[in-house]
């Protein structure tokens, strides 16, 4: 896989417990688009934070070590920070321990564009599909067998 800062980083959270789940909002006369993050922040246990966002290529994505940001666009909208450990989705796995997760990645360049985690008590999965990312309960089977992929398995 290309991005083997992506996988390592992954494999710091294995086995710790997620904390909270922050997300940037985009918000646009008064309605918040909360289905698809601009970034995630998932935080574990000991303060081990993965930071994730679309790439600019609009398919795969990044781990950041910077934080979310609040963005200010004027008449277009704004970005806000999030707290959605209570959403439906993230409290199902908030207190558990990360068990295990898939990372997904084209077949050509390697890029990684999803993840899946599992945390014994249920799954999330995050993935860029063309500059938003969204997050799932199960694996999207329908996207992932369009194309050959490949994924990496971090436990």
């Amino acid at each position: 896989m290309e991005d083997v800062k992506f996988v390592s980083r992954f494999r710091t959270a294995i086995g710790l417990e997620l904390r909270s789940v922050e997300a940037e909002i985009f918000h646009f006369r008064c309605e918040a688009n909360f289905t698809n993050p601009n970034g995630l922040k998932l935080v574990f246990e000991g303060g081990v934070a993965l930071t994730v966002h679309g790439a600019p290529d609009g398919f795969s994505l990044l781990i950041r070590d910077e934080p979310l940001q609040t963005l200010d666009m004027g008449d277009a909208g704004n970005v806000s920070i999030e707290n959605l450990s209570e959403t439906p989705i993230w409290s199902l796995v908030l207190g558990a321990r990360l068990s295990k997760s898939l990372v997904y990645a084209d077949h050509m360049q390697r890029k990684p564009f999803g993840f899946h985690m599992e945390f014994g008590v249920a799954a999330v999965g995050v993935w860029n599909f063309g500059d938003d990312l969204y997050v799932y309960d199960a694996l999207p089977v329908e996207a992932l067998s369009e194309e050959p992929n490949v994924a990496v398995e971090i436990a």
